[in-house]
């Protein structure tokens, strides 16, 4: 997948985290909203932390 793809991605979970945090702040079902909000932060990171290993590994090294 392309950096830039990812990247998008990583984008989107965050702004859908952010809707699910705002969201837990007034409606029912709170902590389903913080906990699935949560989950979507740590894919988040884990994406990130992709992108970056990706980008700091060298061509003729393998990622693994």
């Amino acid at each position: 997948m392309p950096v830039i793809t990812a990247l998008s991605h990583v984008s989107h979970l965050l702004h859908i985290s952010r809707l699910l945090t705002a969201d837990s702040s007034v409606g029912r079902n709170a902590d389903h909203h913080a906990y699935a909000s949560q989950y979507l932060q740590e894919l988040s990171k884990a994406l990130i932390d992709d992108v970056v290993k990706v980008m700091d590994a060298l061509p003729d090294k393998p990622l693994m």
